[in-house]
This record gives C-alpha cells, sequence and structure tokens, in this order.
C-alpha cells in the first residue's frame, strides 16, 4: 500500500510540475493536498509537511533551493511574521512574488485573482537581479526554457505559473475567481465585541468575507480599490503602442530568426525607411522577442494608422481616438502582420496570430502618452484599536515603460522593499519609523536600473542594504505622519502604538477557521471530480454538491438522484435532499438560499460523515482517460452527477487534458509517442485497485488488461503467493478466466495478423547449418581476397607506388564541384539582422535596455568614462570637447575645467603608456574618415585617434597583433 501511494504521490507531483495553464495547477494541487494532508496552521509547516512525503529525486533540487530561501537571516527563522494575517491582491508576477516573500516571513497568507485563468501571451524582460532570483526560487525546474537565448526574456503567463507553484508549495492560500470589491472598516457589534479589517467581495457569499487581516498589499495593477494612495500623472506627446503575439512553432526556420532587442528610428533609419518604402507603415520604435510565442511592440505613429485606416476617424482626444468602435480590427491585423513579415525578413511561414482569453487574435493597440505613478507606496490605518498596514507594489505603484523593460525589474525591487516593510511591522518598530524607511526607499525605485542595483547578485536579500548602493536618503519620521490615518487623537510627532495579537477579533476568527475548514472538506470532495470550489450557493442551488458527497461518499446510492448519461445529465436536487436524510439523518435547511444556514446544514453532513469513518482515505488524481472518468467525474454506471457539470466537448476544444490523455494512453499502450517518457508508467489495474481502496470499498471486478512492463521484485512476489493458493481471487482469475467475446471487426484483424505471422514463421525459420551459411560464404570470400598478392604484402612499397603513379596517369580528372551556393543578401533596411548595433567604445552589441545615447553615439553605460581619470559619467554631469590629434573626448565635471594643455598631457601619458606596455586587453575598432584604425588601449579611454596619429603607429602595432590577441584572451 505505501509503495501504491508513492506511486501517486509522484504522478501528482509530476502532473504539477508539468501543469501549463492556471486550471492544471490548481487541480493538481488539490491532490498533491489530498494525498499529503499537511498541516495548514502556518507556512512553514505546511510546506515541511509536504517536503517529507516527497522525497523524490527530481524534485529534491527543488527542495534545497526553498530550504536556502527558508533559512535565510532576514526572516528570522519565520517568526517575523508569525502574528501576521495579510491578504495579496492580484495574481500577477508581482503579486505571486509578494506573497511569496509574505509566506518566508511567516505570515498567513491569501491571494486573490479576479480571472481564471492566465492568458497574458507577451514577453517581458528581465533583469540580471530578477533572473537570479527567480533561479533561486526553482524557475528552472518548473519552466527548463527559462531565460535560454541572446536575451533574458519569458511570456507573462509562464512566468505567473512558475511563481503559482512556488507559492502554493510554500503555503499560500490562493483563489481564483474571487474580486475585491473594497475595504470594510472594523465595527463594534452589540455585544461590545470589535471585528478586525474584512474584504468586501465577489462572490459576495464566499468564507473569505470572513477573513480578518492586519496588512494588505495591492497588486492588481492601475485599477487600485484601495483608498488612500492618489496617483500623479506624467504627459508626453501622443504614443500608441501596438502589441502582437504568433504562433511560435519552434521550425527550424522559426529558431534562426533573430531577435531585436529595441531599436529606434534616430539610431537605424534604414530599417524605418525600408519599412515605409516597402508596407508605407511609420514606426518609431520596435521590439521583438520570440519564447512561447512571437511577441512584437511597437509605437506607430498616428499619421500612418489612418492612411491604412486602421484608425477610421481622427480625434484630439486620445480616448477617443482609440475607441473600439473607431479602430478596424482587420486592417489592425494586417498591420502587424506587414511590420512582422518585414522585421524577420520573411522567415516566418503562415504567420499565425496567437488566442487571447476571448479567443480574439491577440493584438492590442494602448495610449503610453501619459504614466502614473503613485504618490506615496504606504500608509497605516488604525480603527477601534485594530491596526493595517497597507502598501503598494507591481503596476500599482508605478507604470512601468516597456521599451526599458521596468515591469519585473522595478516591480520585483518594489516586492522586496515591501517585504521589509513588513518585516519591520511584523517585529514591532515604530510605524513611523516603518513607514518613513518605505518611502525612502520609493524615492530611489525611479532611479533604478540594472546598473544602479549591486553587482553581487547572489547575496540580494529583502534588506534594502543588499540591492542598493547608495542608502543615506531617509525620510524622517515626522515627514510621513500624513500616511497614518487613526481614531485616536494623537500629538505631534507621537508615535502611534498597535498590537498584532488583538489586530483580529477571536469570535470572528473562530468563525472564520469553520467555514475554511468546511471549505477545504468540500473542496477535497471536489478534487477527484475535477472540479474547482468558487461559488458555493450556485453550485448548492444546482444540487452538484450534494450530488457529488453522495458519490463520494455512499457511490451505489447515486444512481437514484442522477438521470442521464454524459454529456446531458441531470441531478434531482428534492431527491438529493431525501437521501442525505436517509443516509446520515440531516434534515434540509428551511431556507436553502440563506448562506448560514447552508455551511450549517454541510457541517453536520461533514460530522456525521467524520463519525462513521475518522479517518476517511484520500483520494488521487487519475490521468484523464475515458476508462477512468469516474475518478475525474462523479460517475456511477456512465452517469455525471450535476446539472452544473461541465459538458465533455472534443478533442480541440478540452486543449490540455487531451494532450496529457494521449500522452498517458501512449505510455501504457506501450505504443510509439512523440512525447518523451519522464514518468514511470502505471498499471492501470493497480489503478483500479488504489481507486477502490482509497474509498474503502471493492470496486466491481474489471477485465485484466494482458501489460507487457518490468515488475518489482515485491509485486512478482505477492503474484506467486497468490497464484500458488487455489482459492485466491487472483488464482481463479488466471485459471478460471473466460475469454472475452470478440466483435467481427477484432476478428477479422486477429485471423489476418495470424495469417502473415504464420507465413513469416515458414518462410523465416532455418535450420542451424542453414543459419551459418551466409557467414561461412563471407569468410571464404576474405579468404580468397587475403590470398591475392597485392594485399597479402607480397608486393612490396616501390612496386605499390608504381602501379599508382600508372593509375593516376590514367585517371580521368574528378568532375567540378558545383558552385557554392550563395545565401540571400538581406536589404539594407534588414541590415540590423546581420551586423547589430554596437557600442562606440568597447564594439560589443549595445542592446536598448543597457545603453546611453550620447550626442549622436551609442555607448554602454559602463563604458561612459571621463578620460582623464576613468570615472563613471552621468548624463546631467559630463562636457565634451574635440581637441586635435584625438577627436571627441569626455570628461567629468570636475576635470573639464582643466586647462587644455593639462588635458593633451595626460592624453599623451595615456597614449605612450599604451605604446610602451604590451599589457594590452582590448582592441577597439573606430570608424575614422572612413577608414577602420586598429588602436591598443591598455587604460580603455574614450576618445578617437584622427587618421595621422593612426597611421603613425600602425607599424608597431601590426608587430603586435598576435601578442595583443593572446593577452586580450587572458
Amino acid at each position: 500500500m505505501e509503495n501504491v501511494k508513492n506511486e501517486c504521490l509522484w504522478t501528482v507531483m509530476k502532473m504539477f510540475i508539468e501543469a501549463s495553464s492556471l486550471k492544471s495547477t490548481m487541480m493538481a494541487y488539490c491532490q498533491l493536498v489530498c494525498l499529503c494532508d499537511p498541516d495548514r496552521s502556518d507556512p512553514y509547516k505546511f510546506y515541511t509537511s509536504i517536503r517529507g512525503k516527497l522525497n523524490w529525486w527530481k524534485v529534491n533540487p527543488l527542495w534545497e533551493l526553498l530550504d536556502k530561501r527558508f533559512a535565510q537571516v532576514e526572516y528570522l527563522n519565520q517568526q517575523a511574521g508569525k502574528n501576521l494575517k495579510a491578504l495579496v491582491v492580484g495574481a500577477g508576477p508581482c503579486g505571486l512574488r509578494m506573497a511569496i516573500e509574505c509566506a518566508f516571513l511567516g505570515a498567513k497568507v491569501v491571494l486573490l485573482e479576479k480571472r481564471g485563468k492566465f492568458s497574458r501571451n507577451n514577453l517581458l524582460h528581465i533583469w540580471p537581479h530578477a533572473k537570479e532570483d527567480l533561479k533561486s526560487l526553482g524557475a528552472k525546474i518548473f519552466y527548463p526554457k527559462f531565460c535560454v537565448g541572446s536575451i533574458n526574456h519569458i511570456s507573462i503567463c509562464s512566468l505567473q505559473l512558475i511563481l503559482l507553484k512556488v507559492a502554493l508549495l510554500v503555503g499560500v492560500e490562493v483563489f481564483e475567481n474571487v474580486t475585491f470589491n473594497k475595504l470594510i472598516e472594523p465595527e463594534m457589534n452589540s455585544d461590545g465585541d470589535v471585528s478586525g479589517w474584512k474584504a468586501a467581495l465577489i462572490p459576495e457569499n464566499h468564507f473569505l468575507s470572513d477573513y480578518q487581516f492586519n496588512v494588505i498589499i495591492n497588486a492588481d495593477g492601475k485599477r487600485n480599490n484601495i483608498p488612500g494612495f492618489p496617483h500623479k500623472e506624467f504627459r508626453g506627446k501622443l504614443a500608441i503602442g501596438l502589441t502582437a503575439n504568433f504562433v511560435n512553432h519552434h521550425t527550424e526556420m522559426e529558431n534562426n530568426v533573430k531577435e531585436i532587442s529595441g531599436i529606434s528610428y534616430f539610431y537605424d533609419s534604414n530599417f524605418f525607411r525600408g519599412l515605409e518604402e516597402e508596407t508605407d507603415i511609420q514606426l518609431e520604435n520596435i521590439v521583438y522577442y520570440k519564447g512561447d510565442t512571437h511577441y512584437f511592440v511597437m509605437t506607430a505613429k498616428k499619421q500612418s494608422l489612418l492612411e491604412r485606416r486602421v484608425i477610421i476617424q481622427d480625434f484630439e482626444e486620445v480616448s477617443k481616438l482609440l475607441e473600439a468602435k473607431n479602430v478596424c480590427s482587420e486592417n489592425l491585423l494586417a498591420y502587424v502582420t506587414d511590420v512582422a513579415n518585414f522585421a524577420t525578413n520573411n522567415s516566418i511561414p503562415n504567420l499565425e496570430f496567437a488566442l487571447n482569453e476571448n479567443n480574439l487574435p491577440d493584438v492590442a493597440m494602448f495610449d503610453f502618452t501619459s504614466l502614473f505613478s503613485a504618490e506615496n507606496s504606504s500608509r497605516f490605518e488604525q480603527k477601534h484599536g485594530r491596526p493595517l498596514l497597507l502598501g503598494l507594489v507591481g503596476d500599482s505603484l508605478h507604470e512601468p515603460f516597456w521599451p526599458t523593460g521596468t515591469g519585473i525589474g522595478r516591480g520585483f525591487t518594489s516586492v522586496f522593499d515591501a517585504a521589509w516593510m513588513v518585516r519591520g511591522y511584523g517585529c514591532g518598530k515604530p510605524i513611523l519609523q516603518i513607514l518613513a524607511e518605505r518611502e525612502s526607499y520609493y524615492k530611489l525605485l525611479t532611479q533604478v536600473t540594472p546598473e544602479t542595483l549591486s553587482k553581487n547578485l547572489k547575496n540580494c536579500t529583502i534588506d534594502p542594504r543588499t540591492r542598493y548602493t547608495c542608502c543615506d536618503n531617509y525620510l524622517l519620521p515626522n515627514q510621513v505622519i500624513q500616511l497614518v490615518s487613526s481614531d485616536v487623537n494623537l500629538r505631534t510627532n507621537e508615535q502611534p502604538s498597535y498590537s498584532l495579537v488583538q489586530s483580529v477579533s477571536l469570535s470572528g476568527e473562530v468563525k472564520f477557521e469553520q467555514r475554511r475548514t468546511l471549505f477545504n472538506w468540500l473542496q477535497d470532495t471536489l478534487a477527484p471530480y475535477r472540479r474547482r470550489l468558487h461559488d458555493l450557493m450556485a453550485l448548492f442551488d444546482s444540487g452538484v454538491i450534494l450530488s457529488m458527497i453522495i458519490c463520494r461518499y455512499r457511490r451505489q446510492e447515486a444512481k437514484s438522484v442522477v438521470v442521464g448519461s454524459p454529456p446531458k445529465c441531470t441531478v434531482n436536487v428534492e431527491l438529493c435532499y431525501e437521501k442525505v436524510k436517509s443516509l446520515w439523518g440531516v434534515e434540509a435547511p428551511d431556507q436553502k438560499d440563506h448562506y448560514d444556514q447552508v455551511c450549517e446544514y454541510l457541517s453536520e453532513i461533514k460530522g456525521k460523515i467524520d463519525e462513521e469513518k475518522p479517518s476517511s482515505p484520500t483520494v488521487v488524481l487519475v490521468p484523464a482517460q475515458a476508462a477512468f472518468s469516474e475518478l475525474k467525474d462523479p460517475v456511477v454506471d456512465g452517469r455525471v452527477g450535476g446539472s452544473e457539470l461541465k459538458e465533455r466537448t472534443d478533442a480541440g476544444q478540452r486543449g490540455e487534458d487531451v494532450d496529457f490523455d494521449r500522452r498517458w494512453l501512449a505510455r501504457t499502450s506501450g505504443g510509439d509517442s512523440s512525447e518523451r517518457a519522464s514518468a514511470r508508467k502505471l498499471d492501470p489495474g493497480l489503478l483500479q485497485t488504489v481507486d477502490g481502496l482509497l474509498r474503502g470499498k471493492e470496486k466491481a471486478k474489471v477485465q485484466p488488461k494482458s501489460t507487457v512492463g518490468k515488475l518489482n521484485q515485491s509485486a512478482i512476489m505477492e503474484m506467486e503467493i497468490q497464484l500458488k493458493n487455489p482459492h485466491t481471487a487472483r488464482r481463479r482469475q488466471y485459471t478460471d478466466h473466460q475469454q472475452p467475446v470478440l466483435s467481427s471487426k477484432e476478428a477479422k484483424i486477429i485471423a489476418e495478423k495470424t495469417a502473415v505471422l504464420k507465413q513469416r514463421a515458414q518462410n523465416g525459420f532455418q535450420l542451424t547449418n542453414d543459419r551459418f551459411q551466409l557467414i561461412d560464404s563471407c569468410i571464404e570470400r576474405l579468404d580468397k581476397h587475403l590470398r591475392m598478392a597485392d594485399t597479402s604484402g607480397a608486393v612490396g612499397v616501390a612496386e605499390l607506388a608504381k602501379i599508382h603513379a600508372v593509375n593516376i596517369g590514367t585517371r580521368k580528372p574528378p568532375a567540378p564541384l558545383p558552385p557554392p551556393k550563395q545565401k540571400p543578401k538581406l536589404s539594407a533596411a534588414c541590415s540590423y539582422l546581420q551586423e547589430p548595433e554596437l557600442c562606440f567604445v568597447c564594439g560589443k552589441p549595445a542592446y536598448m535596455a543597457e545603453r546611453v545615447a550620447v550626442e549622436g553615439l551609442l555607448i554602454h553605460r559602463d563604458c561612459f568614462r571621463c578620460a582623464y581619470c576613468q570615472c563613471c559619467l552621468r548624463m546631467n554631469a559630463y562636457g565634451a570637447e574635440r581637441l586635435e590629434n584625438y577627436g571627441k573626448v569626455f570628461f567629468c565635471d570636475r576635470h573639464l575645467k582643466c586647462s587644455l594643455k593639462s588635458k593633451v598631457e595626460e592624453l599623451d601619458k595615456n597614449k605612450l603608456h599604451a605604446d610602451s606596455t604590451s599589457q594590452t586587453t582590448e582592441r577597439v575598432n573606430f570608424a575614422l574618415g572612413g577608414e577602420n584604425v586598429a588602436v591598443s588601449s591598455s587604460e580603455e579611454t574614450l576618445f578617437e585617434w584622427k587618421i595621422s596619429d593612426a597611421q603613425r603607429f600602425n607599424n608597431s602595432d601590426d608587430d603586435d597583433d598576435d601578442d595583443d590577441n593572446d593577452k586580450s584572451e587572458q
């Protein structure tokens, strides 16, 4: 039995890791929880419960990574958040990342997501520190293709799935299809009991409406329903953005297409001129990434959209200009298709649009003329002695600018800052000090770039001192007093006191825990039927919940309450009430639409079932297969319980479940499959046995399938014992088994195959002497060949040379080789595909996210240095001069004021030092007057050589080329 359970655990864990949608992930997670039965009292106990029961070599690397994160000193052994109850709104990348950090701190975390699936295909640019952080959470285990390629990026959907799986494993409670509406302040009832802070949700009767929390983090984007966070707007000139996602079939041609990290008209005008000449499309910039999809994002000019009839009528107001009725969808699709074909040089045949959540082409047009930013990132409120810490992260805090990849880079940075704030709050630090520190780091957030963050990526934590290079610009506590709201009058500069232990109502907490226990029990009941409990009242009114309870715990009684067969089936609701009364003696509620009475009714049923079976066995999610559909649907002899159950659709609509069915069936049947087999094969007979054991009753006998596989030693010994006993069921099964009646078609197929095999046996069987006849003939020919003079060594080397010389004279010349195929030359407009934009200083590719434009030149931020002292320069603190014999030279403000003589002397010194020493680290090619001159540079100074000086050093440079190259490699 233990081996069976381990087999099921590994199967479910594999399904959880490989799940590619929100629904399949949550279903696998429910089954995992059912099998492991973890301790849900706090996140760390939950994690250790699952970890202890899944000692599998494939997931052990994941446990090691998560153990390392839990053990970080900043989390204080999960004691920093032991009194915290957090509510995170929004399951985007930043919301999920925030929930994970709260769980690492030891807080109880509830995450709300209003959508029912992850459907955003857009690709996100990943900064180095975010990439390292995700790898430390096990991103490579859940998504092996993470950040593979020349540019680090990942789709939003894939990133959400990675973080969702990590969040679920560390104890975060995730609820999809639940919308946060508003905050509900604490109220005092007639008994004088004060409730804690709650949330108004949709659906209104969700059990989380009773959840009391003392921390709320909003991560749902610009739509912010939490008061007290005004936004300021930064407006610019009109900017219309377009995004398009095309299906990536991962063919060889598609894999060879080069990505575009980001180009604009100013830096590559040839590309945009060629685009305009060929397609009459005018763009300002464009980015192309490829991952799960081919992702294009561009800024289009309004006049171009009007000329191509994408926008029907011109308006001054942007809201009217981009209104749905003013946009022609067909012309929009043709517009982005032409851009995609030109940008890829027509290398992607048959462009096919990916579909969004509405099953429409994933193309969007939006306005980013104005960007929004919150005026403050945190608040503190206290009503009737109940404290609440409020915070914003991600796009809710600062709207990103997509060409520079700030969405995840700055979003994750804001998450870590907010987690540090929550840590201080849980440790009892003065609230004004917490808010002052949080707002100080928020002032630095807009300046965050990959270059300004700490280079020690592996040691970055939620502590800001490990991430920011400068942490001295703190606000004073008296400067953030306006961020505190309390119903108690405070004196000037007085610190408001708060108690996290008294932040919730004890009676309300008891009621919530009862509802949560009931919800978890119902969810476990629905788990084997592949259903999730979202709206309790809707499922109860239709009879789905009662029918599933009966099917789950009284399967033989389900025939009387379920009528019909899938996909058309109905439930007799009144008969369900009668059946529940006869089985467990529980009367139906008087008001069946009253939420509290329904919960009491279901709680009574749960209590009766628990009394009958105190240790009710769990169920396991069997791979979806027609032969075992009763394990995933409430099926009794082909009948499904519940009119609310989703109707079965064809394979094209079932999507992911069908893909898994096909893989699983191919593996168990021994047939060929294009899918890579990465899991152990499960015996269908074993699964039938498991189902009967876990449901607590014997199943009807099924006809055994003839399988060919490798049995372990314990299974062989068990089978031998049972076969020796003539009274066992298995003995009778193997001795008295009757062959099933075959259909005419099956009999015909078997007869044909038998005839073929018989003929092959007659022709193919040989006697022992016949089988070695071919070998004997080969040996005889080889012996004759060795007896020849020229192969036995009788002919000397000199004679062989003469023979070959004669043969060479009479040999015909070889046929001329066909001319080499000329690769098609790319147009000048697409020259960037072969020649990426290079840094003016180091000559390496300069991507848009890591470069600056200095007076028309592209330079890496790290290469932008003073030619005098080699210090890093800033865009607002530098000067440029064009000196004789040196060209354009950049200086810091300090050395810009130096005399011309001192500057020339310093440059001469650097030049002579470079010529006299052989410690050259790099050779930089500068384009001067149409000629490329190789210049040795050990100090990597930022200046250009004139042609005359370059010619003077050419001779000595040519002699030392080899030495320079060797040393540059060192």
